[in-house]
């Protein structure tokens, strides 16, 4: 109630007309169809009580016990649909502001071949002829309904007079994931993707295609391996054909990765890859409690015939971005020049 209540309220030329004290003039207490003027008389009570009245919080009871006696479904305190209720009222508040005091018998006729906007008019006319009011002045309308015989073909036309239209809310889930994009140390970008819920099934190759490429601007030549990240720990390299609900699911607490492999990595034969994980992380003075993790921990891929100083030489010329005012990477091209600067 609540809810259409102030829909209904924030009709800004409706709420005038209320305040303005005009539907006094207008309330016909002889339709049958009406409420003698006791709903219209209690909706403009209050509306004053809204916008011109000293509470900072409105109880509308004797509104509701007028709703509730006119239309019984809305009586208790259930749950109701808003629009159910803005119908009925708007529907309420018309017969009872209706000018028209007796209502003609009127016959609609079919197009019989005329042109739309004179068989539009025509019916408006018919409608304007029962049905006058402030309602039908600021919220009626018309569409047109076309009815066509399949057996004879012959084709009817009328123009019906509405006052709401139901619209359906598409039924279609979006779904969001959380992206990392590391493409240097130096460069590394996080963003929520949304998607829609129906390409749930897509490979993650495609999704990649269709919606990080261009987001996260990286070059669609690039080669590039997926993982989830979680509290900093690391699943396996995702197979990209795999599909994106699964990758979703296992990156819910934390990131899907999209790491851009260097030039160094991508010459590395698939058979050779040794996908490495490291983390940087910062110790006390005396080197023993944790303190923070300074670099979030990610993949090298390196070759596995690596010795351990190569290893430690890709990881330094992995982070060199970090140093590069210091140590320049013409000073890290062989082991010897790492192990001297060591």
């Amino acid at each position: 109630m609540n809810s259409g209540t102030q829909c209904l309220s924030n009709t800004y030329q409706l709420t005038q007309y209320f305040l303005s004290n005009k539907y006094f003039e207008e309330i016909n207490e002889d339709n049958p169809l009406g409420t003698k003027g006791q709903l219209v008389r209690k909706f403009g009570s209050l509306l004053k009580k809204l916008w011109c009245g000293d509470k900072n919080i409105v109880i509308p009871t004797s509104f509701k016990k007028a709703v509730g006696q006119f239309q019984p479904m809305f009586k208790g305190y259930q749950q109701h649909d808003s629009s159910e209720l803005i119908t009925f009222l708007l529907d309420g508040l018309h017969e009872d502001l209706n000018r028209v005091k007796k209502k003609p018998y009127v016959e609609s006729k079919d197009h019989q071949g005329r042109p739309d906007v004179e068989v539009a008019k025509e019916g408006w006319e018919n409608h304007l002829a029962r049905n006058q009011s402030i309602i039908v002045d600021l919220m009626h309308g018309q569409y047109k309904s076309t009815l066509k015989c399949p057996n004879c073909q012959q084709i009817s036309i009328t123009f019906d007079p509405f006052l709401t239209v139901g619209l359906g809310i598409p039924n279609r889930k979006q779904k969001s994931i959380q992206i990392k994009v590391i493409k240097s140390v130096v460069s590394i970008e996080s963003k929520y993707i949304n998607f829609d819920g129906s390409k749930k099934n897509q490979s993650l190759k495609d999704f990649i295609n269709e919606y990080v490429i261009n987001e996260f601007k990286i070059d669609p030549d690039s080669e590039l391996i997926c993982y989830s990240s979680v509290m900093n720990d690391l699943s396996d390299p995702i197979n990209l054909g795999s599909d994106i609900n699964t990758a979703r699911k296992n990156s819910k607490r934390g990131y899907l990765v999209v790491k851009v492999l260097s030039q160094d990595e991508r010459k590395i034969e698939n058979n050779e890859r040794i996908y490495l994980n490291f983390v940087q992380k910062a110790y006390d003075s005396y080197g023993h409690n944790f303190k923070k993790i300074i670099q979030p921990s990610t993949y090298l891929i390196i070759k596995r015939e690596y010795s351990l100083a190569q290893i430690h030489l890709k990881i330094f010329q992995f982070l060199l971005p970090i140093f590069c005012d210091i140590v320049q990477e013409a000073e890290l091209d062989t082991e010897e020049k790492f192990e001297g600067i060591l």
